[in-house]
């Protein structure tokens, strides 16, 4: 059951950039990467200085609870936390710069040359490996170039648009089988060295056995793949336009930016997930689902807790900033 919402958190990465992807790469050197800038560095201040007081005032409450370990935020989680924030500036940056105006250019057969070179050069051991070593994380932000660009791909050319919806919903049973058998394997292997290295030293001094979960990167073929099906599906759902979806949509990013961190992780530790997972999993499912409402939720407040100071500072800047009066003369 875990080990099938794993590629859930990369694969929502990929999907977000899949987005960005539609939206901005016909735009060419059009991108407002000062109004971008502006909008991501202001929601990572808000995010970062409100989970201070929120984690301060948590950890107030739960003072006397001596066997609860909060993790209170800092003013250096500014710089610290939400690593998908300047992961996705870089790639609106290369974006508007270049990247752009460069795909634009390209005809379906180049076009689909660059998206297979890049998707190998992330992919390949070797070669993945080498863009890494030259510099750190540059694997990921080829995949993250790729998938960006992978969108503009699919609104110029639609690859997949003879593609029936039941081959689609099958391709992500035939992922999950491989999942769930890639799994096995992955825990067999596991079970067989515990058993080794148990056999060679004492009893007595045996480390315990943990089970192994999957952490997918955002380069792996499973997110990659899940991400463009999921979105290729979701793509062929006709909504109409509606302002309470349209929010919704855009407090995602402070959603993200709000719960991950240590704060939250903590607050998760709080409960016993493998016991309730054992016991009942038809309350475990209950459970999480139950807090990822409330995540959301809470994410969704924050957002307009933030265009609610936004609007506040605009109100007080008259009073803030004075007149220059040589200007007005």
């Amino acid at each position: 059951m875990i080990e099938g919402l794993m590629p859930f958190g990369t694969t929502a990465n990929s999907i977000f950039l899949l987005i960005s992807g539609y939206f901005m790469v016909e735009r060419g050197k059009g991108i407002n990467l000062g109004k971008i800038s502006k909008k991501l560095v202001l929601q990572v201040l808000f995010a970062a200085l409100l989970l201070i007081i929120v984690s301060f005032s948590y950890y107030r409450i739960k003072v006397p609870d001596e066997s609860f370990q909060i993790n209170m935020r800092t003013m250096s989680d500014f710089h610290a936390m939400n690593w998908f924030a300047g992961y996705y500036f870089l790639v609106v940056v290369f974006a508007g710069l270049f990247l752009n105006e460069f795909l634009m250019k390209l005809d379906m057969k180049k076009y689909t040359c660059f998206l297979l070179t890049v998707f190998a050069a992330f992919s390949l051991t070797w070669s993945g490996e080498f863009l890494n070593g030259f510099i750190s994380g540059l694997r990921s932000l080829a995949c993250a170039i790729f998938m960006y660009a992978l969108r503009g791909y699919i609104k110029r050319f639609n690859p997949f648009g003879n593609i029936r919806l039941w081959a689609l919903i099958a391709l992500i049973v035939v992922l999950y089988a491989f999942i769930i058998l890639s799994y096995h394997n992955n825990v067999g292997n596991a079970v067989n060295r515990y058993l080794l290295e148990t056999a060679e030293a004492d009893a007595e001094k045996a480390e315990l056995f943990f089970q192994p979960i999957t952490v997918y990167g955002n380069y792996e073929l499973v997110p990659v793949v899940l991400s463009v099906v999921l979105f290729e599906i979701f793509r062929r759902i006709r909504i109409p336009a509606n302002s309470v979806i349209n929010f919704l949509g855009s407090s995602t990013f402070m959603i993200y930016l709000f719960h991950d961190n240590d704060f939250w992780r903590s607050i998760w530790r709080e409960s016993d997930w493998i016991k309730a997972l054992s016991g009942n999993p038809a309350g475990y499912l209950l459970k999480l689902f139950g807090w990822m409402a409330f995540v959301f939720a809470t994410g969704v407040l924050v957002y307009a807790l933030y265009l609610g100071f936004c609007r506040l500072c605009s109100v007080c800047k008259g009073a803030v900033i004075k007149k220059d009066d040589r200007i007005q003369s």
